[in-house]
């Protein structure tokens, strides 16, 4: 705002010597009667003769009345003090200013909405000034004001510019600028602006800032005020200050805008089909920015192009599938959102994302892709409503507080090549989490968790499970698995359901790995346990007429490995040590453990209600046998 306040103070020094050395001695025109007239006749002059580019002109005569211009005119400098005066530049003409404009009444540019080009030209720096408004009266080139060649001219902070037109000039506002007429459009383009204040479209109006860049200080906002006002940025740039739309009015990203330091107050903000807004040095979004509305068909996106947040508690909707709704960040750029802050629906967020806010796939049988650049998450990213979660072949890091959860019925998280470390992974109320290849390091879970058919959950650093992760839940035709890639415990008091025959549902632990079921947990279901495994918990097979085979690596069992419902644990050709306290037990009449090959190192050997035990080629040292 510093800036900005010099340069307009710099603005009006400068402009007020050089008015004054230029006025020096220049004829003065003050308008004769109370009665309107025309410009171009000097009899409607004190001084007798028609004003030119030297003149200082005055509209300052008591009463209501109007000066046209049929012919364009010039002056060095304008006051209108009449607040009931009214000047009218008429179609197809020109009205050129060389000095200071002081308005207290009203200036019409083309007051017959004619079809010419219709120009008040500000030709050299200029202040303007007073209570007064400037009404641009027809379309496009036909009511526009414009700027010399390296002039500006500076909008006072009572005065207002109006209507709809085109303002192509260099402008400094420190007054209003208002596309106040339904349907119509005011355009700002050719020469960049400055805004200190408002500049905004108002009853339907629409401003169009086109091609060009907006610096804006502290207070200088551009908004949309009442439904069906839009303020549509189209190849715009805005620096600093605020955007805002109220009471139903609207912000729309019409082919690229930038927006670099900015902060969206409240509203409504579109990013239309096919455009980009692009993001620098932050933005602070109280409101809601909606990508692709509507859900047309072209990749439309927010990106980041150096570091930054999302401040501000408003949200980030995307509202199409794929790339046709994303986020993106710039090459080593990190995008965060923070606290507040969501990013909710469906779409793609391929950013290097830091989430200290929400994220949220919130649309029911859609769904929101993490991919490409890593992710940080420190908070909440969700599924909620029956939304789908869906996380690529990237890295997810999570702080203790981060948790990834999935809500309600039909709401899901998928993994899909996806390395998750630290915090936690929810599912509750029906929903569920599928994995499509993922390695969990360090992660807590609750909730249902499924290993599709074929493929792998890689654990590093132990599991906390308090849910029920099932292998293979389809019990379909292709090996899947469970495996631990280094020594770590299954903590927690969930379980690990088996659920297809040998290979196709099976614990593995890699080279010299070791994987201990904690006391309070539980592996169940059938198939294979290829694990070096110490059991302090429960392994149970419970799948009538299915077995779990533990094989490939020995076992340690210090707690209890039973066979219950007419199921069968076979011990393939593995030492089994349960010197510890353990306990192998078959329960019920079909239950049945197979020793094939094994070796069983103390603790009990028990079969009760009807149970079998079938031994082949094996050895009991200091076994307790019962049943």
């Amino acid at each position: 705002m510093l800036n900005s306040q010099n340069r307009t103070l710099g603005a009006i020094a400068t402009v007020s010597i050089s008015a004054l050395i230029a006025n020096a001695g220049a004829p003065t025109h003050s308008w004769l009667m109370s009665a309107s007239g025309d410009w171009t006749l000097g009899a409607n002059w004190d001084a007798g003769t028609v004003p030119g580019a030297s003149s200082i002109v005055e509209l300052g005569l008591i009463g209501g009345y109007t000066v046209s211009m049929p012919l364009g005119g010039d002056a060095m400098s304008l006051s209108i003090s009449n607040t009931n005066a009214i000047l009218e530049i008429d179609n197809a003409r020109t009205f050129n200013l060389f000095g200071d404009l002081h308005n207290d009444g009203l200036i019409i540019v083309n007051p017959t909405a004619s079809i010419s080009a219709t120009h008040l030209d500000f030709e050299a720096d200029a202040m303007l000034t007073g209570t007064g408004t400037i009404l641009l009266n027809s379309i496009a080139s036909r009511a526009q004001i414009r700027t010399g060649t390296g002039a500006t001219f500076t909008q006072g902070l009572q005065h207002t510019i109006e209507g709809y037109g085109q303002i192509a000039g260099s402008m400094l506002n420190n007054g209003t600028v208002d596309a106040n007429v339904a349907t119509q459009t005011m355009d700002l383009f050719s020469a960049d602006k400055a805004n200190n204040s408002i500049m905004r479209a108002s009853n339907g109006g629409r401003l169009q800032i086109s091609s060009i860049t907006i610096n804006q200080g502290t207070n200088g906002t551009i908004g949309a005020d009442g439904a069906s006002s839009v303020v549509d940025f189209s190849g715009a740039t805005i620096n600093n200050g605020n955007v805002q739309s109220t009471n139903g009015g609207l912000l729309t990203i019409s082919t690229i805008a930038t927006f670099d330091g900015v902060d969206f107050l409240q509203g409504q903000m579109h990013i239309l089909n096919a455009r980009t807004l692009d993001v620098l040095n932050s933005i602070t979004n109280d409101g809601v920015i909606t990508v692709n509305p509507g859900g047309a068909t072209s990749a439309t996106q927010l990106d980041f192009e150096n570091s930054g947040s999302f401040f501000g508690s408003g949200e980030v909707v995307l509202d199409s599938i794929g790339a046709r709704a994303r986020l993106r960040t710039g090459a080593g750029v990190t995008m965060t959102n923070s606290a507040m802050h969501t990013i909710r629906g469906f779409g793609q967020i391929e950013a290097n994302l830091i989430n200290d806010g929400v994220v949220n796939a919130n649309v029911a049988s859609q769904e929101l892709l993490l991919n490409f650049n890593p992710k940080t998450n420190n908070a909440m990213m969700l599924a909620t409503g029956g939304g789908i979660l869906d996380f690529g072949s990237i890295a997810v890091t999570q702080s203790p507080s981060g948790e990834i959860s999935a809500d309600g019925a039909g709401s899901r998280i998928d993994f899909n090549g996806t390395s998750v470390t630290g915090g936690q992974i929810n599912a509750s109320g029906g929903a569920s989490v599928e994995i499509i290849n993922a390695s969990y390091d360090g992660v807590t879970v609750s909730g249902p968790h499924n290993v599709s058919n074929a493929l792998t959950l890689d654990v590093f650093n132990s599991l906390v499970n308090n849910g029920v992760i099932t292998i293979n839940p389809s019990s379909a035709g292709s090996a899947t698995q469970l495996d631990f890639e280094n020594t770590g415990s299954l903590l927690g008091n969930g379980e690990v359901v088996l659920n297809s025959f040998d290979a196709r549902a099976r614990i593995r632990t890699g080279p010299g790995a070791t994987m201990t079921n904690s006391a309070n947990h539980t592996i169940r279901g059938w198939g294979r346990i290829e694990a070096a495994l110490i059991n302090d918990g429960l392994v149970r097979a419970d799948n009538p007429g299915n077995e779990i085979f533990l094989n490939i690596d020995n076992k340690v069992n210090n707690a209890t490995m039973e066979a219950i419902n007419g199921a069968g644990l076979d011990f393939a050709s593995i030492t089994v040590d349960q010197t510890g306290g353990g306990e192998i037990l078959a329960d019920g009449a079909g239950s049945g453990i197979d020793l094939n090959t094994a070796t069983i190192l103390g603790g009990d050997l028990m079969t009760t209600n009807g149970a079998l035990v079938e031994v082949v080629n094996t050895t009991l040292d200091d076994v307790n046998f019962g049943g």
